[in-house]
């Protein structure tokens, strides 16, 4: 499962492609900012076999769950994928989530976090993302094909799960939102949460100008 950027288009084939000379039955998913954009020039590359348009969780899980059952994933919603002529087409669409407080944490304990670094972050790191779309429509901006589903977790949701990644021996916290403070009263009730619970974990954040 890869994700991509246009401007990291390049590695993605490249890694699909090395992922097919190791094992050709490999099933290689693709979603991201490009592959919404560009699905079916993304699926003229061979050793792509399935794109996700929109919110993955649900569409992932329906993926894995044919794989394991030894059923084709033609048709799962959300997704694009070839024909018998090898003619790319799209499945029915997938509703967004709307309530993004019903997702699960990630899975960290599976990840190999220490394998990660970031100049000038502490490791191990944990990066997190706590909206999705934007209300704003920059021109230069991948969110803004979804400008209209903007969604954010609640500060109860991001601040349990900061509890839990402290807990679990994280160092420091990348916020990954284009706009973390979009909604100002959610993130001044996340920061006075931190500040009574007594958190010292220094995070960084992303946002607008006008938003500060």
């Amino acid at each position: 499962a890869l994700t991509a950027t246009t401007m990291d288009w390049p590695e993605v084939v490249a890694l699909a492609r090395i992922i097919k000379e190791v094992n050709p039955d490999i099933w290689v998913v693709v979603g991201g900012f490009h592959l919404n954009c560009y699905p079916e020039e993304s699926l003229s590359f061979a050793c792509i076999d399935i794109g996700v348009q929109g919110d993955g969780e649900e569409t992932m899980l329906e993926i894995v769950q044919a794989r394991a059952a030894g059923r084709s994933p033609y048709g799962i919603a959300g997704t694009w994928q070839r024909d018998a002529d090898g003619v790319p087409q799209k499945a029915a669409p997938r509703d967004p989530v709307q309530d993004l407080d019903s997702l699960p944490f990630a899975a960290r304990d599976l990840f190999p976090n220490h394998l990660y670094r970031a100049i000038t972050i502490e490791r191990p790191f944990a990066t997190m993302t706590t909206v999705r779309g934007c209300p704003y429509a920059c021109s230069y901006c991948g969110q803004t094909g979804v400008r209209e589903s903007y969604r954010a977790r609640s500060a109860e949701s991001i601040f349990e799960e900061i509890r839990f990644l402290i807990h679990s021996g994280f160092k420091e916290l990348i916020f990954f939102d284009e706009t973390f403070t979009v909604d100002r009263e959610r993130v001044i009730e996340l920061c006075t949460r931190m500040i009574n619970s007594g958190m010292t974990i220094p995070w960084t954040c992303r946002t607008r100008v006008d938003l500060v």
